[in-house]
Parts: C-alpha cells; sequence; structure tokens
C-alpha cells in the first residue's frame, strides 16, 4: 500500500499529464459514436492514442523542470484547439474538421457564433476537466535541485537521451502494431466496409476518426494537406491532359438550350433489359421512351465490380473511373470537380441535390456526392421507419412525403440525381 501510495505521488504529474490527453480522445469519439463505424473500444484507435501519449507526455519529462512544462503545454494547447475544432465543426458539419477547409476559414467566420452557440454542454465539459488535469501536471512537475556550485545548465543539457530512446522505440512499437489491429485491406468494391481500407484511404473524415483515434486522425490529416508528394504524372500525360483542358470547343445545335431554366430530374437505374420496357410491363419508361428524345447511340464503360457507383461518377464527372474496381468510390473524394455535372449546375442557378434509398457510407456516396458538388445527399434507410423494408425502398423516394416534397420543391429551380 506504501508503494502504491509512493508511486503515485512520484508520479502523478505524468499520470495527470496522460489523462487530459486520453480524456479529450475519448470523449470526442464516445460522443460522436452515432456514426457507428468502429468500436469506440476497439485496440487500433485506442493503441493510435496511448502511442502519440506517450510520445508527447514521454518526450517532455525526459526534460527537467521548465523545458517539461513548456514542451507539455505547448503540446496540450494544441490538442485542446484541435479538440474544440472538430467537436465544435462536427456538432455543426455533422463531419470532422479537415485542414483542406482552412483555405474557406474567412467565410467560416459567418457561422463561428452560431457553431459555438449550438454544441453539445459535453465539449466544453470536458474542456473544463482537461484544462484542470493540464493545470496540476504543470504545477506538480519536480522542481530542479539546484547545485550553487554547478554551472548553469543549457536547456539542451536537461535531456534524458536513454529515456528519449526508450519513449521512442516504444512509440514505433505500438504505432506500427496499431494498423494491424484493423485486419487486412481488401480490393473488393464494398471496400468501404473494411477499416483497414478506410484507414489506408483516409477518404472519409468520419470513419477515418473511428478508425485511428483523435491524435492519429489530426496527424495523417495533416501529412495529406500538407506533407504526402503528389503523384508524379509523366510529362507527355500532362501535356496531353493541358491540351485537352485548354481546347475552347463550342457545341450548338437545334437542341442547345431547348430546355433552359426548366427542373431537372436525373433517375439513373440499376439496370433493365430492353424487353421489359413495354407498355405493360413498365408502363412509364414505355411512354417516356417514346413520347421523348431517346439517346440511343452511346458508350457504356464496363469496369467490372462496382459499375453501379462507377457510372454515377462517369455521369457526374465526366471521367471514366480507374480499372481497379474500388479505386473510384474509395479514392477521389477529396479531389475538386469544378465542372462536374453538379457544380456546373449550381453555377446556373439550380439547387442540386442526390437522393438514394441505401445508406450515406454505401460506396462513400456522403463524401462522394459533396465533392461532386451536391448540396446534399439524402437517404432513405437512415429514417428508421424503412431499415426492414429495403426491398420496396425505391418506389418510396418518391412515394416518402418528406422525400416527395425535397424532390418536387417548386420555390427554386432543380436538379435532382435519383440513385
Amino acid at each position: 500500500m506504501r508503494f502504491i501510495k509512493d508511486f503515485l505521488n512520484k508520479y502523478k504529474h505524468i499520470i495527470f499529464m496522460t489523462l487530459s490527453f486520453y480524456i479529450l480522445d475519448f470523449t470526442l469519439r464516445y460522443f460522436t459514436k452515432s456514426i457507428n463505424f468502429y468500436n469506440i473500444y476497439a485496440l487500433a484507435p485506442n493503441l493510435f492514442t496511448i502511442s502519440w501519449i506517450i510520445l508527447v507526455v514521454g518526450i517532455s519529462n525526459c526534460f527537467k523542470e521548465k523545458p517539461c512544462k513548456i514542451i507539455y503545454s505547448i503540446s496540450f494547447i494544441v490538442s485542446l484547439a484541435l479538440f474544440l475544432t472538430n467537436t465544435i465543426y462536427y456538432s455543426y458539419f455533422k463531419n470532422f474538421f479537415d485542414f483542406s477547409s482552412l483555405q474557406y476559414a474567412s467565410e467560416a467566420g459567418e457561422y463561428l457564433s452560431d457553431a459555438i452557440k449550438s454544441s453539445p454542454s459535453w465539449i466544453f465539459i470536458t474542456t473544463v476537466i482537461c484544462i484542470t488535469l493540464a493545470y496540476f501536471s504543470v504545477r506538480w512537475v519536480p522542481k530542479d535541485i539546484k547545485n550553487k556550485k554547478k554551472k548553469k545548465e543549457k536547456f539542451i543539457d536537461k535531456f534524458n537521451y536513454k529515456s528519449a530512446l526508450i519513449v521512442f522505440t516504444l512509440f514505433l512499437v505500438i504505432h506500427l502494431i496499431s494498423p494491424t489491429t484493423l485486419g487486412k485491406a481488401v480490393t473488393t468494391w464494398d471496400a468501404w466496409r473494411v477499416p483497414r481500407n478506410v484507414y489506408n484511404s483516409f477518404n472519409d473524415n468520419n470513419r477515418s476518426m473511428q478508425v485511428a483515434g483523435f491524435y492519429e486522425y489530426n496527424f495523417k490529416n495533416f501529412y495529406v494537406n500538407y506533407l504526402k508528394k503528389d503523384e508524379v504524372v509523366e510529362d507527355e500525360n500532362t501535356q496531353l491532359l493541358e491540351e485537352k483542358f485548354n481546347e475552347e470547343i463550342e457545341y450548338s445545335n437545334k437542341y442547345t438550350a431547348l430546355f433552359e431554366g426548366k427542373n431537372v430530374i436525373f433517375i439513373q437505374l440499376e439496370s433493365i433489359d430492353s424487353f421489359l420496357v413495354t407498355k405493360e410491363i413498365m408502363p412509364t419508361l414505355y411512354s417516356l421512351k417514346n413520347n421523348s428524345i431517346n439517346f440511343n447511340n452511346h458508350y457504356s464503360f464496363v469496369s467490372g465490380g462496382g459499375s453501379t457507383f462507377n457510372s454515377e461518377y462517369m455521369v457526374n464527372t465526366g471521367y471514366t473511373t480507374p480499372i481497379t474496381i474500388n479505386k473510384g468510390a474509395y479514392t477521389f473524394s477529396k479531389n475538386t470537380y469544378s465542372y462536374s455535372l453538379p457544380n456546373l449546375l449550381k453555377n446556373a442557378g439550380y439547387k442540386v441535390n442526390a437522393f438514394h434509398m441505401n445508406t450515406p457510407e454505401y460506396y462513400s456516396r456522403d463524401v462522394n456526392y459533396k465533392s461532386f458538388g451536391y448540396d446534399s445527399f439524402n437517404s432513405l434507410k437512415i429514417q428508421d421507419y424503412y431499415i426492414d423494408n429495403s426491398y420496396w425502398l425505391d418506389s418510396e423516394l418518391i412515394n416518402n412525403p418528406t422525400f416527395n416534397e425535397l424532390i418536387f420543391n417548386t420555390e427554386e429551380k432543380f436538379a435532382n440525381f435519383i440513385i
């Protein structure tokens, strides 16, 4: 008992430092667990967090009193700032902060006060608790034993190299082990379900936070946005792309501007055999086919598995997807598509929204449709009433009163994409 008491008294500053960091991570993941992708008690996010805490707290305590306090305080202030940024950002946008969003910082100022006011109380309670822990952590850092005969130590002389080596080794071992607990990555169309793929691709902020934890998420987010080298494009490919994008081509025929200013409803169907489009079996599509403009000279690109989303990608962006089955859905969500279908329509004054029966995370549609330029991606299946009725959800996309009102909004020009 005496040993435990002496141990706690000697290392209480380290214990409080550790808690001040860990609580920021755990409360953030706990109160956003409604994302419902990965268990908050799973090994991976907790191991990542422990590895970063070992590094920061360990290196801080390799120094003596003053440097230790400075390094810990700076690390805690940065962590707290990122915690507040991510939690307030999530409470307002339902998506975690991305460093790429800093380019819109001037616009964000308009929403800041509203975002803070609407933030849940647990954010501020956690902040107060962790600041209190940080205060006592700094206060309880052991004081230097002064020796009048000894010359004044330089800052670097106050560093314990042996302890630092142990700390850094522990960090590396735990950090390298952490991703292996996520399992193996796959190359199938449903890679969005696999935690290791989410961690590797880092294309979805919410699910990345759940699998990696707060500190690993922010480090990797910073790395992807500022440190990761861009893929090298061969000179001949660069030249070809520049020539294509610099071409000024104007098309004009008897159909040009025929429907200018009209509302647009774009419907993508999974697949239909032509023999089914008859007056008896599919009267609406049959009538539409025979009493409208019918484009029958087109090229259908087949990319193997995942062709549903690959078709969505091509229709919305004008690009074909890579041969790799899952790359279109899980790699390009952070791209900018300034000439995409929804962005062109938005520039023409339209409100653009997408509608689908399935969950937003399927094919990562929530993040992909945001990158395409849509104002919103609306999922019918996330409404609790429809969870057990997936076999008839497609018709409910239009029959559902809420969706019907959203799709057929007559107050402003709209362009709706229905999958």
